[in-house]
């Protein structure tokens, strides 16, 4: 049996069409996050982001961070030695939510760890 050419385009054509149906298919169910659930009232508090990087940039050291063997440690300036800092670490993971891990600060010897 042979296949002539208006056969060939109309099986093009529901090639096509499947395979455009699977990718809306697959891109539906595609999980897409925000940075954050509140993104316009984050947006007005940018500036608040701006004047924090300005007073890390005025520190005599700056915080330094290293990961070894799952164990992150957070290292701070001297300036820091014999305060009690208060405040909150936010591990970020810009691909999943769920994954962010977010600890109190608790400083001994002016370092962190944290897992």
């Amino acid at each position: 049996m042979k296949i002539n050419w208006g056969h060939k385009i109309a099986g093009f054509y529901l090639v096509f069409v499947a395979g455009i149906v699977y990718m809306v298919v697959l891109s539906s169910q595609q999980k897409v996050d925000l940075v954050t659930a509140d993104y316009y009232n984050e947006e007005i508090k940018f500036q608040e982001k701006i004047d924090e990087k300005g007073r890390a940039s005025a520190l005599s050291a700056p915080v330094q961070y290293a990961v070894k063997q799952g164990l992150m440690t957070i290292n701070f300036p001297a300036e820091f030695a014999g305060k009690k800092l208060t405040g909150e670490v936010l591990v970020y993971c810009p691909a999943d939510e769920k994954k962010d891990i977010l600890r109190n600060i608790n400083v001994s010897e002016n370092a962190m760890k944290m897992l």
